[in-house]
């Protein structure tokens, strides 16, 4: 009797963790692939790029800023807590780019310790800007050519769904690593641009189930009327997760959240395991704060390809066997599909292997995220409560 119960527990698993697969793989389908009409007029935005510590190619990021195309007009604003961050000098640097059509400033943030430091930088940038569509990049995300003309248009365009507001408060870029310099990069970029946790995955699901999109905050177009109307980006200061937090309440103020059909070129490079291991524990750690319930689909639906297939190797039955082939091939496939649509050549064993690696960093994060509900973040140690707030750990 025990074994029966144990086989049919493991078919059971299997057989919700394909369905769940197949919900992925229809969303990314149903995902838009053209490029958004322009507007009738290109506004004004404001480019926000905070920046803390030296990160490898960090130049070349901040640079874009003011070497992506746009065809309105734009202003940048380099963001750095102080004179003697490591990134000071490369922000000076870029700022002798700057010319009278296309201005540069330097904004010195001095972002207090109890604050999610990205978000209290970018208030202080807000403060400094009048533009009705603001742009936040990270300092690790480097600008395409047609990263910010697509995203503005989104945000001047009309809602992809129907809402309360009839509008778009916000627009952002699926995240995607590239130019690995280590395996554990590697492992990274599989989690990132090709498994379930792709952020473009995820939001396939969410047109399909409805709820709030999980969105990425590595690369935003922002309303600034649908900013002030939720209480600005001081609202979430005191908020690591604030991305998810912002989408919530836009969604509840009855606006839309857009996702551009274009990635976010990312440049995260020379990680070693424990800092890998570490960014997936903090992610993991927010959901536990702000989403208990949703951190029970990591397990069961997120990362149950490894699990179930060592189950149908030890075990050989069946119809286990037939459930996990079928979960690792839908796997692959998602991930071709992403890549794909990120533009990278992707073979069928790489695909395999970027499953396997990503599930396999989502369960080693996982076990930190359960174990602790402490995080070192840019050299500061916090305690995460409910909500996703940050507590300064003395």
């Amino acid at each position: 009797m025990p074994g029966i119960v144990l086989f049919t527990s493991l078919e059971v698993w299997g057989g919700t963790s394909l369905f769940f697969s197949l919900l992925l793989l229809l969303g990314v389908r149903s995902l838009r692939r053209a490029l958004p009409p322009p507007p009738h007029k290109w506004p004004p935005i404001c480019i926000l790029r905070p920046c803390e510590g030296s990160e490898p190619g960090l130049y070349e990021n901040l640079l874009s800023s003011l070497t992506a195309p746009y065809p309105g007009r734009r202003r940048v604003v380099l963001l750095c807590p102080s004179p003697s961050d490591a990134a000071y000098a490369t922000v000076e640097k870029v700022a002798e780019a700057a010319t009278p059509e296309l201005p540069v400033e330097i904004v010195l943030t001095r972002p207090e310790a109890r604050l999610n430091r990205k978000v209290a930088q970018l208030s202080v940038g807000l403060a400094r800007s009048e533009e009705p569509i603001v742009i936040t990049a990270d300092s690790d995300v480097l600008l395409h050519e047609q990263d910010l003309p697509t995203l503005v248009a989104m945000v001047c365009g009309p809602p992809s769904t129907p809402t309360k507001k009839g509008r778009v408060g916000i627009a952002f870029a699926s995240p995607v690593e590239q130019a690995p310099r280590t395996i554990w990069d590697r492992f990274s970029s599989a989690l990132v641009g090709g498994s379930a946790q792709n952020f473009m995955a995820l939001y396939g699901l969410y047109r399909l189930i409805g709820g709030v999109p999980s969105m990425a905050g590595a690369l935003l177009a922002i309303s600034r009327s649908a900013l002030v109307e939720i209480g600005g980006l001081q609202a979430v200061r005191t908020i690591l997760g604030e991305d998810y937090e912002l989408a919530r309440r836009l969604c509840e103020a009855g606006y839309s959240v857009e996702q551009s059909p274009l990635p976010a070129h990312c440049s995260d490079g020379g990680r070693s395991l424990r800092g890998v291991i570490a960014r997936v524990s903090r992610w993991l750690m927010v959901v536990r704060a702000q989403r208990p319930l949703l951190l029970l689909t990591y397990p069961v639906f997120m990362a149950a390809t490894p699990p179930l297939l060592v189950s149908a190797l030890w075990l050989r039955t069946p119809l286990l066997s037939i459930l996990a082939t079928a979960l690792l091939t839908s796997r692959a496939l998602l991930s071709w599909l992403l890549r794909r649509a990120q533009g990278v050549q992707s073979g069928p064993l790489t695909s395999v292997a970027e499953v396997l690696a990503a599930e396999l960093l989502l369960w080693a994060g996982l076990v930190q995220a359960l174990a602790t509900r402490q995080v070192s973040w840019r050299g500061y140690r916090f305690r995460i409560a409910r909500g996703g707030h940050m507590i300064p750990d003395a």
